[in-house]
């Protein structure tokens, strides 16, 4: 499969995905704040990151600070190396997308 059908694939479903998700109190998603139970908030949208964490190689230093809180900053600066995330990071987080910040 070439990297451009690929991309299309998940920009696709990402977009038919968009028209159907669900609204998202804050509240709960501060319900959902360990790691094995890991929601955030990642510019107004909420991604549930629960099965994911065991997977990123510095789960265990930022990530679950985030869990049940908005974790736009550190998405943008990746912690504390205050950089961007990669375009393939910003596309491999999509599946992982449940719902938007009411």
């Amino acid at each position: 499969m070439s990297k451009l059908f690929l991309l299309l694939l998940i920009i696709t479903t990402f977009n038919l995905k968009a028209e159907t998700l669900k609204k998202i109190l804050s509240h709960d998603v501060a319900n959902h704040s360990t790691a094995k139970d890991c929601w955030i908030i990642i510019d107004k949208n909420v991604y549930d990151l629960s099965n994911y964490l065991p997977k990123h190689e510095k789960y265990t230093d930022t990530l679950p600070k985030s869990c049940g809180k908005d974790g736009t900053i550190l998405w943008h600066t990746k912690g504390e190396k205050n950089k961007e995330h990669s375009k393939k990071a910003k596309l491999y987080i999509q599946q992982f997308l449940i719902g938007t910040i009411d």
